[in-house]
């Protein structure tokens, strides 16, 4: 049996790998991002200003509930040339609702329950620049799937 020794290596002939890592995988969305569109399904609101393709847009971040709720009231109100509203949209008006049900946290969640990853992000009262100017209609939502956001900033554009 032989006592053989690794030989010492002087610190000046040590090379540290500075090259970037091949191998990174990206989230497909921004985890702070999905995690206040998970809050907002809670009920917390927040205003964000998030960057789409050269777009700016800014909004309340709400649920999806509230989202698909308004849908389903402006459609409720809608007339089609002043003879009432007409009965297929009665079926379309029941989708939204059902929709806006998923967005629901069950009254006695069994353990374990975690609220599902958000797919898309809806804002209220959005304001939208594409040339440096932003429209300034009130109570616009806009809804966009969160793996197309560039980046975004916590809080509202003026």
């Amino acid at each position: 049996m032989s006592d053989e020794m690794t030989p010492e290596v002087p610190e000046s002939e040590v090379k540290e790998d500075h090259s970037p890592p091949t191998n990174i995988e990206l989230p497909e969305t921004d985890y702070v991002l999905s995690l206040m569109c998970q809050l907002a399904n809670l009920g917390l609101q927040q205003g964000v200003t998030i960057f789409v393709g050269g777009a700016i847009i800014s909004g309340m971040i709400v649920s999806g509930r509230i989202y698909y709720e308004d849908l389903a009231n402006k459609l409720s109100n809608a007339t089609i040339g002043g003879s009432g509203r007409p009965a297929y949209l009665d079926e379309v008006i029941d989708r939204y609702m059902d929709a806006a049900k998923d967005y629901d946290v069950p009254a006695n969640p069994p353990e374990g329950w975690i609220m599902p990853e958000p797919s898309y992000i809806f804002l209220q009262n959005a304001k939208f620049s594409v040339n440096g100017s932003f429209t300034t209609q009130k109570g616009i939502f806009w809804r966009g799937r969160l793996s197309k956001v560039d980046g975004f900033i916590a809080g509202l554009t003026s």
